[in-house]
């Protein structure tokens, strides 16, 4: 299904009403009943499969409403996978929710994010905005995806395979190359997710010139090790002819403007999670478990990882824990 073309160029606040302000949806109304109804000591975000009632029409409904929301909201990439950000969006969206009014827990006395509800950074409408555009965010890369495959996995699924003989010839050959491993290290987490024609040809060209850079060693190996490199090449240019050929016609429309909306969504949804993160550093500046629990843990294992690799040492319990130092990209 297309996406619909925006209307407005209302461009709301993180926290200001929309205009017409977004009704929550069946599904979301029904998640955070089923959290409710779970209790406190539920873990956050997690909820039954069976609550997420979601049809078509309810997610188009979604994707139309924020596209439209979210008109002149500048664009933004996240700096973590997307599914990790949207899993991230849910969980704090709940700690939010069970965090907003002061509540007594374990017989201490807790403040609530209301208490700087003034300066925007969140209200009782965050939980819900989080959650909603998490799940458009979603439905949009899933519609992306769909238009850039084309049913067409043949093309993925061996560049795949070239790229799990590239990687473990080069962490074979690496494993004692402190540098080398580090940039493994590098591009297996950038490309972890590759799944797509333009992700699976980037991932095959970078790890075909880290072999190049360890050619002899590679070499080494096998013969078979030795040409994975220029087959690796040759996939990656072989996807990006394919991918040119598919998006010649209305696909390559329809694939823009939904990355325009992702693009934006993504910009809202993190507009979001800053703000509530910094309200949540504020107000619970004395109990920095709880402001460690709605920070990125993906942000905080990549910087444990820097650490080791900078200095060869794992960071002591109090480098990771402080919570209160923002990451690179705010969230």
């Amino acid at each position: 299904m297309a996406p619909r073309k925006s209307k407005s160029n209302h461009n709301p606040a993180p926290n200001q009403p929309l205009n017409p302000p977004p009704m929550p949806s069946p599904s979301v109304s029904a998640a955070r009943a089923a959290s409710d109804a779970a209790g406190t000591d539920a873990v956050p975000g997690e909820l039954e499969a069976a609550k997420w009632d979601i049809t078509d029409e309810m997610t188009q409904t979604l994707i139309d409403r924020w596209a439209e929301a979210t008109a002149d909201v500048p664009p933004e990439t996240p700096h973590v996978p997307l599914l990790t950000l949207l899993g991230e969006a849910i969980v704090l969206a709940s700690f939010v929710e069970q965090h907003l009014s002061p509540v007594t827990m374990k017989g201490t006395r807790l403040p609530g994010l209301d208490s700087v509800a003034g300066t925007g950074n969140v209200s009782q409408k965050t939980p819900e905005e989080l959650r909603e555009l998490a799940m458009a965010l979603g439905a949009v890369r899933a519609q992306i995806d769909r238009l850039v495959q084309s049913g067409d996995r043949e093309s993925i699924e061996e560049g795949a395979d070239v790229l799990a003989e590239l990687k473990a010839t080069l962490r074979f050959v690496l494993e004692d190359d402190e540098t080398g491993e580090a940039q493994l290290d590098q591009l297996t987490e950038l490309y972890g997710s590759a799944d797509s024609f333009d992700e699976m040809a980037m991932a095959l060209q970078a790890f075909a010139d880290l072999a190049d850079a360890h050619r002899d060693a590679v070499a080494a190996v096998s013969t078979f090790a030795a040409g994975l490199p220029a087959r690796a090449r040759g996939l990656s240019f072989a996807l990006r002819e394919r991918k040119a050929l598919q998006l010649g016609g209305p696909e390559a429309r329809q694939v823009a403007l939904y990355k325009d909306i992702r693009d934006r969504l993504t910009g809202a949804l993190l507009l979001r999670m800053r703000s509530a993160r910094k309200a949540f550093r504020f107000v619970f500046r004395d109990y920095p478990d709880i402001v460690r629990k709605v920070t990125s843990a993906y942000e905080r294992d990549r910087r444990r990882t820097r650490d080791r690799n900078a200095d060869g040492n794992a960071p002591s319990d109090t480098d990771t824990t402080q919570a209160s130092a923002p990451s690179a990209m705010g969230v």
